[in-house]
């Protein structure tokens, strides 16, 4: 019964493959002034439990799904003065008592190898009328000179994609058409953080 076992144990792992975890992107809030609006935010299910395919042999996937929901429900909470935490598909009909509703999606996720990429999609629901808009955010992070040393090194860039693109939603977030054009229409002037400010200014006691 043993002899059986352990080979087939062995065939399962190889078959399997290998799961990796990212490092949490953020601890904190960021550092901005957030908007007096209210707003909803739908994490699908498909957001909560993405995770990166790979093709190759003993390539290992990474569960980006957890660390993406922690890292969005802090940026939100920080960019917006009230946020709501949906469970369910949003529709403008329902009763939600919010400014906008926001459903956020990886678009594209490049985690095989050396340089990681990361594309966001952000669906604006205004809350008013049935209208709605999308902004896109990316990052591509590779650390030049660095040698390969495995699957902690490619979920290490993978991380840093990920608070890269953070960062630009954030400095880039009130500068969006569909966000000017939403936060005019809920009496709210747009002013635009600075896009060249350092991450040191968004991000409160965190390193790059």
């Amino acid at each position: 019964m043993d002899i059986l076992v352990f080979p087939i144990l062995i065939i399962s792992l190889f078959l399997g493959g290998c799961s990796a975890q990212i490092e949490p992107v953020l601890t904190r809030r960021p550092l901005v002034e957030p908007l007096p609006v209210s707003v909803g935010v739908y994490f699908s299910p498909e957001f909560r439990g993405y995770r990166s395919h790979c093709d190759a042999w003993l390539c290992p996937e990474y569960d980006v799904g957890p660390p993406n929901v922690a890292l969005f429900e802090l940026l939100f909470a920080g960019l917006f003065k009230d946020v709501v935490i949906l469970d369910a598909t949003p529709t403008v009909h329902s009763n939600l008592k919010v400014d906008g509703i926001f459903v956020p999606e990886i678009s594209y996720l490049k985690a095989d190898a050396p340089p990681a990429q990361i594309t966001y999609r952000f669906t604006l629901r205004y809350a008013s009328a049935e209208a709605s808009g999308a902004l896109e955010v990316e990052s591509v992070w590779e650390v030049e000179g660095s040698a390969w040393s495995g699957a902690s090194f490619v979920s290490e860039l993978v991380r840093l994609a990920m608070r890269d693109a953070a960062a630009k939603f954030v400095k880039g977030f009130r500068g969006e058409p569909v966000v000017r054009s939403w936060l005019k229409q809920v009496g709210i002037e747009s002013l635009e953080m600075d896009p060249k400010a350092p991450l040191s200014q968004i991000y409160e006691g965190a390193q790059p």
